[in-house]
């Protein structure tokens, strides 16, 4: 019973790196946030956030869609440079910025993909703060394949 137990566990492992992997080799996928994450007074809290991330590294592309009770109410598309793939604290992370095509802003931003299959993506504005977030992913179907 012990033995089955183990290859149990090396079996999942190996599902989610494989996983993990194919996430890092994306050629884009869409990030659907549901929490805000900050810190106060030391103190992790959390907020309801509703925010949609279509990303396209093949056709350098980003488009962030805004969500009111289920009604998109703001919608921008930026462009990608600067990508990086890397595997940070055994996660698969991408890292890159986005210029914005309306005011001319350049945010970066750092997605890591979770073992357990959440998303983390932080991003940070132009003036050095950062806004972290909860979501999930799928892959997303690129103009250029």
């Amino acid at each position: 019973m012990k033995n089955l137990k183990a290859l149990l566990v090396v079996v999942m492992l190996l599902c989610s790196v494989i996983v993990r992997a194919q996430n890092l080799d994306a050629k884009g996928f869409t990030v659907q946030i549901y929490m805000g994450v900050y810190q106060e007074d030391g103190e992790i809290k959390t907020y309801d956030a509703f925010d949609v991330y279509n990303i396209s590294f093949t056709d350098g592309f980003l488009v962030h869609n805004i969500l009111t009770e289920c009604t998109i109410t703001d919608s921008q598309i930026y462009k990608i440079s600067n990508l990086r793939r890397e595997t940070i604290e055994k996660e698969p992370t991408f890292i890159f910025e986005a210029v914005s095509g309306i005011s001319g802003n350049k945010y970066k931003y750092e997605i890591a993909f979770a073992a357990e299959g959440g998303i983390t993506l932080v991003r940070y504005q132009p003036d050095g703060s950062s806004e972290v977030f909860l979501g999930t992913n799928v892959m997303f179907k690129t103009y250029q394949q």
